[in-house]
């Protein structure tokens, strides 16, 4: 059952008994009953936003659908695809610009748009094997990476796909090339790969953290989880995942240094540019870092929900949208201080507000259930 359905009903229930309380008592009482502003651009979790400059982002959702604003998210349109044709989970995405993007799903699926998304191809990748991950350095080269081991490689802006790697049961969540040679892959149980030819060679790197003696200390204690990386450059690099787990490395992955993070919930990505990093995974966990990683700090009570956020984009220092569950879609103006609900549910909106009508004053002093 989709996430939106339980809260939705919720929000109904208290809409009804509100209009109950209004409605009964006095038959002059005038109502002060209003209905509260839902916004709604999808009800399905979002799983990707790209955000090229403050005015043109993009977001997909699991059902295969996209869409676009032109203007900073006041209006949006939705884009036809043909992964909405068979509501294919829409996982990661890539816009250079505001003409050039891709995104990955499951079944091998890749799209691409050369126009802004006005139209959207799907490119032959010649694997059915999901794909989470989807990494361009340019308009030419790009990567893709997925479930079995899945890595796909593209020279031609994804006229033609190579796979470059044998199939293994193993799920690679996340990759990320800093240029045409180097680059990561994170995966299940704690997986980093490094690459300095371009993908043709993936080499593991174990973190000291994520280091077992022996195979009883693996099962007892198994490394996390991990779901995004972001390539900073060559030999700069941060993961995150399970367990809020924040590691960076500033030497190509010969060290991994484990972060702070004043959490205890899943990280699914983050984000460093300009020196500021973010954070963002369950349970409405959002953290911030404002020394380019050094140390992160858990931002309660910011965005005003308990769902999971899915994805981060900046398109400046100002301008930031976080997507997620249930069709949450939120952005910020002031660089992340406070957070506008443009789509999907917040715990601070009115209706959650118990109603009137049913507010604790205390036991009443006449009646069964008199104050003794």
């Amino acid at each position: 059952m989709s996430m939106w359905k339980p809260l939705v009903q919720t929000a109904t229930a208290a809409l009804m008994v509100a209009l109950l309380g209004a409605s009964v008592g006095c038959k002059d009482r005038k109502s002060t009953f209003s209905a509260p502003d839902i916004k709604v651009i999808t009800t399905d979790s979002v799983h990707v936003v790209q955000a090229v400059d403050d005015d043109n982002i993009w977001i997909a959702d699991t059902t295969g659908k996209i869409f676009h604003s032109g203007d900073g998210g006041t209006t949006w349109q939705r884009q036809d695809n043909p992964a909405a044709e068979n509501e294919t989970l829409l996982t990661d995405g890539q816009f250079l610009d505001t003409k050039t993007g891709w995104i990955s799903g499951l079944y091998g699926t890749i799209l691409h748009t050369g126009d802004g998304g006005t139209t959207w191809q799907r490119q032959e990748t010649g694997s059915e094997y999901h794909l989470f991950s989807i990494s361009f350095i340019d308009a030419k080269n790009g990567w893709a990476a997925g479930e079995w081991n899945t890595v796909l490689r593209t020279t031609d802006g994804g006229t033609t796909w190579q796979r470059l790697t044998e199939v293994e049961d193993r799920v690679l969540s996340n990759i990320d090339m800093a240029d045409a040679l180097h680059g990561w892959i994170v995966g299940e149980a704690g997986l980093i790969l490094y690459t300095s030819d371009g993908g043709q060679t993936w080499n593991q790197q174990i973190p000291k953290d994520f280091e077992r003696a022996t195979i009883e200390d693996e099962f007892s204690n198994p490394r996390p989880a991990l779901f995004c990386v972001q390539a900073i450059d060559a030999g700069t690099a941060f993961v995150c995942g399970l367990d809020a787990t924040i590691l960076r490395t500033t030497d190509a992955g010969q060290s991994w240094q484990a972060m702070q993070t004043e959490s205890a919930f899943p990280l699914y990505t983050l984000e460093i540019k300009n020196g500021i990093g973010r954070a963002v995974g369950d349970k409405g966990a959002y953290l911030l870092s404002e020394d380019n990683g050094e140390t992160w700090r858990l931002q309660e009570d910011v965005i005003k929900s308990k769902q999971y956020y899915k994805d981060i984009a900046f398109s400046s220092p100002d301008k930031g949208w976080v997507v997620g569950q249930a069709g949450l879609v939120v952005n910020t103006n002031d660089g992340g201080k406070t957070w506008q609900f443009l789509s999907g549910l917040s715990y601070d909106m009115k209706f959650f507000e118990m109603p009137k009508a049913l507010e604790f004053r205390g036991m009443p002093s006449w009646g069964p259930f008199a104050r003794q």
